[in-house]
């Protein structure tokens, strides 16, 4: 293998090596398995020819006098992978192929799986290399997951700022910035398997290194303001700053909670649009689950509302969604600092500074709220939940789906595919009160 990294639980964890034979048979203070009794849910592996992420960036910038006094600056960078990270999974050969062609479901969805059980249940002895390890038998369901380099991965940003000093008592400046940003996969975590199921939203090749698509950390739009005001009295200073901010939200994916393409990995598969959401033809929405499950009017009207609320969804209908196409709405803040210095103690200089974060939210409970996604802050929003599935061909059959509670609450009661909560931290004011001593 080259080199084999094996985790253990509890108090003692192995180092790295790279002779198979030195690697240790159990973790510290446990004993060793018997003979043939030992396995792996799977193992993480490098590249051997691995190289350390590079990048071209250049950039470009331009300062120029407007009349009034006023400093204009336009500046863009641009950065392009040389050798970037990317992680795919070894033991996973697919997708299935029939008469050369990969084999895909009624809406175009590559398949990995063998079969897929009206429970919901994914053979796949086909697609993969290895499905367990040991005696007694481990499902070696986290794969080989492979580190290694992709080069596709791009961005670019466009910044145009104005800033002028007013004399000696106040400075102001505001800038607008556009991002366009695309990757293979959007390395969150610090887990090797982690990256892979989340990194990347597909429903085509899972190992595609050359497609390039919207990075989770894509914020296509960013106002600032800021400004600072100095008080004109001389023998004590004091500096009252203002900072305003509005950004894109995150990008998102909607998927469904479980493995719909039989890969065998949750979570990570974006829905299929539907033309029309209350169409049990298109999409089976409904409760409950394998034999209990019913459609349901009431969780179908709810998910075409909830696409008809968003144009990043409604011009996908008939289609599987796009990696990353929705973006959350804009997320506003506005602070201010107060600066006061203190009278001076042998030479000794202190300075008070009062921090007021979303100062809106202090003057009005109502005011300083932003919207946010339903299911959390995280990429992948798991709107659908799947519930069985229909008896038949992959190629033909349905997913029967629970619309997650949480959507369909909220479309319920405030026909909002978004959550304004007034406990999310962001929405709430902060005060901070520090002391600084120079000497």
């Amino acid at each position: 293998l080259g080199g084999v990294t094996v985790a253990c639980t509890g108090a003692g964890v192995p180092a790295f090596t790279t002779d198979v034979n030195a690697l240790p048979k159990s973790c510290a203070n446990q004993p060793a398995p018997v003979a043939g009794a030992a396995g792996t849910v799977g193992i993480n592996l490098t590249d051997p020819n691995f190289k350390y992420p590079q990048n071209f960036t250049a950039s470009l910038g331009f300062d120029q006098r407007l009349p009034f006094g006023i400093i204009g600056t336009i500046e863009g960078l641009y950065r392009k992978e040389i050798n970037g990270l990317y992680i795919r999974d070894l033991n996973l050969i697919g997708p299935r192929m029939v008469n050369g062609q990969p084999y895909t479901d009624r809406n175009g969805r590559f398949l990995y799986a063998d079969t897929i059980s009206s429970t919901g249940s994914v053979t796949n002895a086909g697609q993969k290399r290895i499905l367990t390890t040991g005696t007694p038998s481990v499902n070696f369901s986290e794969g080989a997951i492979f580190l290694t380099n992709a080069k596709a991965g791009h961005s670019y940003t466009m910044t145009g700022q104005l800033r002028k000093r007013f004399a000696r008592i106040f400075e102001a400046s505001g800038s607008y910035t556009y991002m366009q940003a695309k990757d293979v996969q959007s390395l969150t975590s610090d887990r090797a398997i982690s990256n892979w199921r989340f990194g990347r939203q597909f429903s085509g090749l899972e190992n595609d290194p050359k497609n390039a698509t919207t990075s989770n950390f894509q914020r296509p739009h960013r106002f600032l303001a800021s400004g600072t005001a100095t008080a004109p009295w001389k023998k004590y200073q004091t500096d009252i700053s203002l900072f305003a901010e509005r950004v894109s939200g995150i990008s998102m994916t909607y998927v469904t909670n479980n493995d719909i393409n039989g890969d065998g990995i949750g979570g990570n598969d974006p829905i299929y649009v539907p033309v029309n959401g209350t169409d049990a033809n298109e999409v089976r929405v409904g409760t409950g689950a394998n034999a209990t499950f019913a459609l349901n009017s009431e969780s179908a009207q709810a998910f075409e509302r909830f696409i008809e609320l968003q144009p990043c969804l409604d011009k996908q209908r008939g289609q599987i969604m796009t990696r990353n196409s929705c973006q959350a709405p804009m997320v506003d803040r506005f602070d201010i600092s107060v600066r006061q210095t203190l009278p001076e103690l042998r030479g000794q200089r202190f300075t008070a500074q009062l921090d007021i974060f979303n100062f809106l939210n202090l003057l009005n409970k109502k005011w300083g709220q932003n919207e946010f996604p339903v299911l959390g802050g995280f990429n992948n929003q798991a709107v659908l939940q799947t519930a069985g599935r229909q008896a038949g061909s992959l190629n033909s059959a349905q997913f029967n789906y629970n619309l997650n509670t949480g959507i369909l609450n909220n479309i319920r009661d405030k026909d909002s595919p978004w959550s304004l909560n007034p406990n999310t931290p962001g929405n709430n004011y902060q005060m901070q009160l520090t002391f600084r001593y120079s000497f």
